[in-house]
């Protein structure tokens, strides 16, 4: 990006650079530079400096630019992005005079991108860097007439609670030290009264907005208003400062944070926050949609990593290691142990993750994580790649049997990359599979929907004969009924019906066979069935089970139970690898999806945990 002789030597593992940036073109500047052009000094600071240096951080997105703006550090030519120049740009001009200098702190240019050891060692700080900063600035970007509007409107409605929100991050920022120091326990009772008294009156807050904005709404006047904001809300949350993991510990965990967007007037992120969820309700928006795609930026308190890992999973990052070690901070007690190495792998990187999560909290539900289609290769496939939601909707992660064991049984090997864990097999996958059902088809949708039944049809029909069949059609009623707590006679007498109907139960008009009760019943269950197998499998097992699960199984696959989790897997032996097992799908099993315990557990009690096995996942 830059020159190596324009880098000041680091004289310590504590030091940092900063630039000291010029409120105007530099003076003695060569005569044919430009007169606007961006100019500033690049020194060395120390943390440990008494008083701590003063200085400015800048979070921003790289944007994938190339390098191509030439900017001038210590008097020689410097490139930076296009995206890091216009941050500067905006920066300088706020109130800079002509000798005035604002000292910023930028990750691209004050750190050395081609020293990887000075870069592993700078990363390492970047929690204490962006803490310890005066103010963090987020830049989201050049505006435009949209983001202009809804940063207007956010200012206006956000400031009336930013005294309250700034209270709520002081107090978690105030609290770990209330915990650790003996001195202050006495106050601890006051600090909760407190925060329950700022809870509730954040609630209260939020309440009454969310309540006026949907009266608002309804008004006609405000059809072309509302129009406007929601492009402009639009262009905010599709901004790729939002979709990065660096810039996740850069905002939440700053003492101060300002947003920034083109010529707009900077706003404070406390007041962007709660606007953001008001004018999302005014607009008609997913509340929950909205919040996932600010939650880690926005969170003025450390979270725990299953608290997060949705959010998790929608960040980018150019390499690999930067989506674990970019959430470091956020995530301090569980990852924050993990040293930064740019010189491992990153299948070794997210394996040291996975197991500090394991150890942490006691828990294999990210299992759930790692079963996705597209994994990187070099990952052991119980180990999550971050890069993929789970698409196991909230009624099916608690569509279960009864768990062998709140916590995982583990032992402790020396090779890190195979995790074996305790289990119970209860059962193994037949050859009879259905092809995958369509991906959530349209329930508007006729011929979606009637690919959908066509799938079960088929599969329900290449049975060998009548028992087997009207077996299917059993089980898989109870499996479908059980999830949604519906009587299986019902549907068992529904799924026929529905396959032979020409508009698949989803249409007002419905066959006269059934009955209006049956047939709105029946339209409701065939929505609701279509979310269910959305691009899952159904599949028979030997010992006679409907099971449906998130990816394509194969013949002798095996079932099972884990300790430290709720849901079973199906998992698959490795040829030439004896005893070792990749982890394929979580699924669901007839007769087993309301917490039933399995009966063969339970014929000696005393010795429970010896009576399981040991399974290596690789």
């Amino acid at each position: 990006m830059a020159s190596l002789n324009a880098y000041p030597k680091l004289p310590d593992r504590r030091s940092i650079r900063v630039i000291q940036l010029h409120g105007v073109a530099c003076p003695d500047e060569e005569e044919e530079a430009d007169n606007d052009a961006i100019c500033f000094d690049l020194v060395t600071v120390s943390l440990d400096a008494t008083p701590p240096p003063s200085y400015e951080a800048l979070s921003y997105t790289w944007s994938g630019q190339s390098p191509d703006r030439v900017v001038y550090a210590n008097g020689r030519q410097f490139l930076v992005t296009r995206n890091a120049e216009a941050a500067m740009r905006r920066l300088r001009s706020r109130g800079q005079g002509p000798g005035a200098r604002l000292c910023l702190w930028i990750d691209a240019i004050c750190i050395n991108q081609q020293d990887a050891e000075e870069k592993g060692t700078q990363v390492e700080m970047m929690v204490e860097i962006y803490a310890n900063a005066r103010r963090v600035n987020i830049w989201l970007g050049e505006g435009n007439e949209a983001s202009n509007f809804a940063l207007k409107w956010l200012r206006r409605l956000g400031s009336p609670v930013l005294p309250m929100w700034s209270l709520w991050r002081m107090f978690f920022a105030a609290l770990p030290r209330v915990e650790k120091d003996i001195r202050l326990r006495s106050l601890f009772l006051l600090a909760l009264l407190l925060y329950w008294l700022l809870h509730f009156l954040w609630c209260a807050v939020i309440l009454v907005g969310l309540g006026l904005m949907t009266v608002l709404r309804l008004l006609p006047m405000l059809k072309d208003f509302k129009r406007k904001l929601r492009v402009g809300l639009i262009d905010l949350m599709s901004r790729e400062y939002w979709e990065r993991a660096w810039t996740t510990q850069e905002a939440a965990l700053s003492r101060s944070c300002f947003v920034f967007c083109g010529s707009s007037a900077p706003l404070r992120i406390e007041a962007f926050a709660p606007a953001q969820v008001m004018l999302a309700h005014f607009c008609s928006f997913d509340i929950e949609y909205v919040y996932s795609i600010y939650r880690l930026h926005l969170t003025p308190y450390t979270l725990e990593v299953e608290e997060g890992l949705e959010s998790l999973c929608t960040k980018k990052a150019t390499l690999a290691v930067d989506k674990i070690y970019a959430v470091r901070a956020v995530f301090a007690g569980t990852l924050g142990s993990l040293p930064v190495d740019y010189s491992r792998p990153a299948g070794d990187v997210y394996t040291d993750a996975a197991r500090l999560i394991l150890e942490r909290h006691r828990s294999v539900k990210f299992f759930r994580f790692a079963c996705q289609n597209g994994r990187p290769d070099g990952f052991p496939t119980w180990v999550p790649a971050w890069n993929t939601p789970t698409t196991t909707p909230e009624k099916l992660c608690k569509s279960a049997p009864s768990m062998l064991s709140r916590y995982p049984v583990v032992s402790q090997d020396v090779d890190k990359r195979v995790l074996k864990l305790k289990g119970l097999r209860v059962d193994i996958a037949t050859a009879d599979i259905s092809s995958q059902f369509p991906i959530s088809p349209p329930q508007d949708s006729l011929a979606a929907t009637g690919d959908a039944f066509a799938v079960f049809q088929a599969w329900v029909e290449a049975s060998p004969d009548w028992d087997r069949m009207k077996q299917k059609l059993d089980q898989s009623a109870s499996l479908l009924a059980r999830i949604y707590n519906l009587k299986p006679d019902k549907v068992r007498s529904w799924l026929p019906s529905i396959c032979l109907e020409y508009d698949y139960g989803i249409k007002p008009q419905s066959n006269s066979r059934t009955s209006l009760t049956d047939a709105h019943y029946a339209r409701i269950f065939t929505a609701e069935f279509l979310k269910l197998v959305s691009g899952r499998f159904l599949f028979a097992s030997e010992g006679g089970k409907v099971v449906m699960s998130t990816l394509a199984v194969r013949e002798g696959d095996e079932i099972v139970m884990l300790t430290g989790e709720q849901l079973p897997y199906v998992i698959r032996r490795c040829p030439g690898q004896p005893g070792k097992y990749t982890l394929v799908s979580p699924c669901w099993i007839s007769g087993a999806v309301n917490g039933e315990a399995w009966p063969s557990l339970w014929k000696g009690r005393g010795s429970f945990f010896e009576d399981l096995d040991y399974f290596e996942l690789v």
